[in-house]
């Protein structure tokens, strides 16, 4: 799981759960394998299944919420993030996960909200960050979203999404000029202004075999 290598965590896990039914850790560690596999209704059922006797419910009610929200069920993501909230109000990842849910269900005044009270908790989360932005593009307040964005690729210049986000959002700005945005682009992606690469057709190979003229294989003349 530390690896990301959840196809084959899964299959330890299955056969760890299937030797021991009542491991808890099995369970768990299975849950959250099917969540990031995509099997979230197997995930949904096994981690609600150890809900009662788990030291940190706000983490599993934020698992389970995650399933529901990619099945579309957003009533019953919206109660388990709150669930979890009741838990840890300021669980950074429950905000975030709420916030892109408010996103889902276009009520994006509300997601900048959770957005905004998770940066209270994390003020340099380049994620954080970037979703303002995104939140801000989407309501049209371009200025404020090329804010955000501008915070982010100053925070980590090297960040090809953050850079990306900054630069394109210059293209929403009315008043820029060419000159600014030139300047941003060389700044920030100067490989944009390398010379193009020249590609030279090869040369013809010589063939010293001489070829015979007038020879018509039974093959060739059948096709």
């Amino acid at each position: 799981l530390d690896q990301h290598d959840y196809s084959a965590a899964e299959g330890y896990l299955r056969r760890l759960v299937r030797l021991q039914p009542d491991s808890k850790v099995g369970k768990l560690l299975l849950g959250v394998a099917c969540v990031e596999l995509g099997f979230y209704q197997e995930a949904i059922d096994t981690l609600s299944s150890i809900l009662s006797v788990s030291p940190d419910p706000a983490a599993l009610h934020h698992q389970i919420g995650r399933c529901f929200a990619a099945l579309h069920r957003y009533a019953e993501a919206f109660a388990e993030y709150q669930q979890a909230l009741n838990y840890t109000p300021d669980h950074v990842d429950v905000l975030c996960s709420l916030g892109l849910l408010f996103t889902d269900i276009n009520q994006v005044t509300k997601a900048r909200d959770c957005f905004l009270q998770a940066l209270g908790v994390k003020p340099d989360d380049l994620g954080i960050i970037s979703n303002l932005g995104r939140i801000y593009k989407r309501i049209g307040q371009a200025d404020l979203s090329l804010e955000w964005f501008e915070r982010g690729v100053q925070l980590q210049p090297d960040h090809p999404d953050a850079v990306s986000n900054y630069l394109n959002s210059l293209n929403y700005i009315e008043g820029i000029s060419p000159t600014f945005v030139a300047a941003r682009y060389k700044q920030y992606a100067p490989q944009a202004f390398a010379p193009r690469a020249t590609w030279q057709r090869p040369k013809p190979q010589r063939h010293d075999l001489p070829i015979r003229i007038g020879y018509i294989s039974a093959d060739l003349y059948s096709h």
